[in-house]
């Protein structure tokens, strides 16, 4: 039974909106039709479609952080054609020329009105003298010169932007140059030197890990330079507000300023946030100590629950004391298997990413080794390639031979010997080799993104290890700064004096406990504090106009101050905006 035109157009039309209308998956072309981009993703992608460290390259280059390579080429030649110097010096406005055709077209405009007017009015005066061309010549080269700065911005951005490894680290970590970037900002060397940190842009954020311009990351010694290093900058940061020389708005606010720049810098995020957090556990440490010890001098009335329940006053303090240092003790053990897991991990990851990029590698080399047999074979046997591999063609003098005796004729009219099909079958060889090509191309693409994965992964590694001992660093640095002024006997049984970074031994402090440091020679404390106030240093912090502020209100103020700088240094680090 057929069917009419009429009927089979309206049964197609039918077939076609049931097709439109029914939820079919769609297949999207693919530039590689044996690897769809749906089932074998870019893993990098995802990492682009995060927050950036920094936009500083991709507004160069006007793109977007999760701009695709061919977006980034594509701005990358408008603007070199853009900011080119020839074409800038062709595209360059001369106003000589516009005022003359500013007052070309006046006078024209004039002559036509006069003319539909009246012809005896009189002709409009001469436009002006166009100006000297000295101006104009004067600011040809300095245009020149931005020009080429701008190129050379642009020329910059798009070598770290068009290469996945590098485009990666400054993404994540803000690094320009590599992992061997990373690894000299981490150490604080640049290039086999010691870092020029008065003269480096981010000389404030190598300060607060540790490193000046007499650092050397091998010397034995280091740790003990990095810590006095770290004890005098956090001296001179909390110097204004321990003294009360600024109001705490201005502090804060210039502060926070600095912590933005900071946190533009390589790393800067990182750095600033593992530096905060170690200043806000020891100022809460401080602050806690200092509880306990007001508690023990009695100035906090009806601890426990007024029963006796943890007998006087000296018992109260040990059990106080006892549970502050296993509270201490965990937080830290805490914190320091925190820091252990994150590195393992991030080295499990790294291992993970070294073992698919060598398994990719050999993968690759296994095949190029296939390939060069099998030209090898064909080459010397004069086979055939294709999917049979037994049946291959005759020598190559053979073939020539047939070749020559079958011009003009049918295989089979004048020779017996047909003509080789290998000679003239060219379809399925340029097959195979645009599949193998094909091949080839994905896997050197495989390769190219897992080495960007590894170069990431490496960068993580060495941050999470670096953090252990930045954190630890800075810990012991704040302890030794907030640590009160104390005495011991040595074996020579001569006394030394512990504390002398921010606080200084002296009777001058209003609260009793300190006067024990040095005991009196007299009966009366005036004449005690008369004999020993010119040959013992003030107790307390020492301000630069000599003023004192007393060692446990030095002491509760810096703890606070630490404790103020570290939020602020944490929120910039996790700053969004």
């Amino acid at each position: 039974m057929r069917l009419s035109s009429s009927a089979a157009s309206a049964s197609l039309l039918l077939l076609a909106t049931t097709i439109t209308t029914t939820n079919l998956p769609l297949l999207h072309a693919s530039p590689h039709p044996n690897h769809n981009h749906l089932t074998n993703p870019n893993p990098i992608e995802s990492w682009y479609r995060q927050k950036p460290h920094d936009t500083v390259l991709y507004d160069i280059l006007h793109v977007r952080p999760d701009a695709t390579a061919g977006e980034i080429t594509k701005s990358y030649r408008r603007l070199c054609l853009k900011w080119h110097p020839d074409k800038v010096r062709r595209g360059r406005v001369n106003p000589s020329t516009v005022d003359d055709e500013s007052s070309s077209n006046v006078a024209t405009k004039r002559k036509h009105a006069e003319h539909k007017e009246d012809a005896t009015h009189s002709s409009p005066p001469p436009p002006p003298p166009p100006p000297l061309p000295t101006a104009t010549t004067t600011t040809i080269p300095q245009e020149d010169d931005y020009a080429q700065s701008k190129l050379q911005q642009i020329t910059h951005a798009h070598e770290i932007l068009s290469n996945d490894p590098t485009r990666l680290l400054y993404h994540r970590y803000g690094i320009r140059d590599g992992i061997e970037g990373a690894m000299r900002l981490l150490s604080g060397e640049k290039e086999g030197r010691l870092l020029p940190l008065e003269n480096d842009p981010s000389g404030d954020l190598w300060k607060l890990m540790g490193y000046n311009s007499h650092h050397h990351h091998h010397h034995p010694r280091s740790r003990q330079e990095r810590l006095h290093c770290l004890t005098g900058t956090m001296v001179e940061k909390l110097r204004p507000l321990v003294e009360g020389t600024v109001s705490q708005e201005a502090y804060v606010q210039t502060l926070y300023e600095e912590c933005v720049v900071l946190s533009k810098s390589a790393l800067g995020k990182h750095v600033l946030r593992c530096v905060g957090r170690a200043y806000r556990r020891e100022g809460y440490r401080v602050l806690r100590t200092m509880k306990t010890s007001k508690t023990h001098d009695g100035e906090e009335e009806g601890f426990g629950d007024g029963n006796g329940r943890y007998g006087d006053n000296g018992q109260k303090y040990t059990v106080l004391r006892h549970h502050q240092k296993i509270t201490d003790f965990v937080r830290d053990s805490w914190r320091d298997i925190q820091h252990i897991t994150s590195a393992a991990l991030a080295s499990g990851k790294l291992v993970m990413v070294e073992t698919k990029l060598k398994r990719l590698q050999k993968a690759r080399e296994r095949k190029r080794k296939n390939r060069a047999r099998d030209a090898k074979m064909i080459l010397t046997r004069g086979g055939k390639a294709g999917e049979d591999a037994t049946t291959h063609c005759h020598d190559h003098e053979d073939m020539q031979e047939n070749f020559y005796w079958n011009i003009g004729a049918l295989s089979d009219e004048e020779t017996d010997e047909p003509v080789e099909e290998c000679m003239f079958s060219d379809d399925e060889g340029d097959m195979a080799a645009d599949e193998l090509d094909e091949e080839h191309f994905q896997h050197l693409a495989d390769e190219k993104i897992y080495t960007a994965l590894l170069s990431a992964h490496q960068t993580e590694v060495l941050w999470k290890l670096t953090k252990m001992d930045l954190d630890s660093t800075i810990r012991e640095a704040c302890r030794r700064m907030l640590a009160p002024t104390t005495r011991y006997w040595t074996d020579n049984n001569n006394h030394r004096r512990e504390g002398w970074y921010a606080f200084f031994p002296s009777e001058n402090s209003p609260y009793p406990h300190d006067w024990y440091h040095y005991p009196a020679k007299d009966s009366n404390v005036h004449n005690h504090h008369a004999h020993h106030s010119h040959s013992q240093p003030q107790d307390g912090w020492v301000g630069l106009d000599g003023n004192v502020v007393s060692m446990e209100v030095g002491r509760l103020r810096a703890a606070a101050a630490l404790v103020l700088v570290g939020d602020i240094m944490v929120r910039c680090g996790k700053d969004s905006a």
